[in-house]
């Protein structure tokens, strides 16, 4: 519960005292359950031999680095029968969530590649490599983390560079005084109508074909091209307990890092160029 709606109604002694409430932390951590509207695939037989689990749990921590704070999120996929996929994984928010990169000369799916496979050459500019990626979004929006988390302190003028303003970093201390409740108040809200997170895997096929054409090259046949799949999880409980400030990175020790294992288990043909 936000602290801030008893500020405004002048009850937080009163109320904290009869009702117990404590500081609560917005984060993604919690318990999922699948939404199976929310399960597609395209093409519709880009399955591999197991289904996207029933329930996910993530563990949600932070760090302050430099002149921010880093989000980790580790996944945690549960499976509820034999034919449900499982596994964990551990990323970084900021990658997870990337979008908006399309345009030459960086021209690169959203989200974060969790593997590739060999490149196949059949020529000069004649080659591809089948790559993997994985995108999250997420409501409520990763971008309201940076309201309530305050980075800075202020500002000392800016930089006679790029015109962008200097800030002036907390000092340890100073990091929790900067939690920001009436964001945090946002937060809460659009988690009660319904937090959510949408996970996509996807199959890029990252080609140079000119001088397949031009110069006489030669690629084989690819089976699947650009193909993906998704899954939606609603929330059935979160953890707001835990201080994600102060927590630390150690939770998230018992979680695999970025690998391909637990999604080579949901699509097909992982790996069919490694030859």
């Amino acid at each position: 519960m936000s602290k801030n709606f008893f500020k405004k109604s002048g009850l937080v002694a009163l109320v904290g005292t009869l009702l117990g409430c404590t500081q609560k932390y917005p984060q993604y951590s919690g318990k999922y359950k699948l939404d199976i509207t929310g399960v597609e695939y395209a093409p519709e037989d880009f399955k591999g031999e197991k289904k996207w689990p029933g329930t996910l749990e993530i563990v949600h921590r932070m760090e302050y680095y430099g002149s921010g704070f880093n989000h980790y999120l580790g996944f945690e996929f549960e499976a509820g029968d034999n034919d449900e996929a499982e596994g964990r994984n551990s990323f970084k928010l900021s990658r997870l969530t990337a979008e908006g990169r399309e345009a030459y000369p960086n021209e690169t799916p959203d989200g974060e590649r969790v593997y590739e496979e060999r490149r196949i050459y059949g020529g000069a500019f004649c080659n591809s490599q089948v790559q993997y990626w994985v995108f999250a979004g997420f409501i409520p929006d990763y971008r309201l983390l940076d309201g309530i988390y305050k980075s800075h302190v202020g500002t000392i003028g800016k930089d006679p560079v790029t015109g962008m303003d200097i800030k002036i970093s907390p000092s340890p201390s100073q990091l929790e005084e900067q939690f920001n409740e009436e964001k945090a108040d946002e937060w809460f809200e659009l988690a009660e109508r319904g937090a959510s997170i949408e996970i996509t895997i996807l199959r890029h096929l990252d080609s140079t074909t000119d001088g397949c054409y031009q110069n006489g090259g030669y690629l084989p046949p690819d089976k699947w091209g650009e193909a993906w799949s998704k899954a939606r999880y609603y929330s059935i409980g979160h953890d707001y307990d835990t201080n994600i400030i102060t927590a630390g990175l150690g939770d998230l020790e018992k979680f695999d890092g970025l690998e391909i294992e637990f999604f080579r288990q949901i699509i097909p043909d992982v790996g069919s160029t490694d030859y």
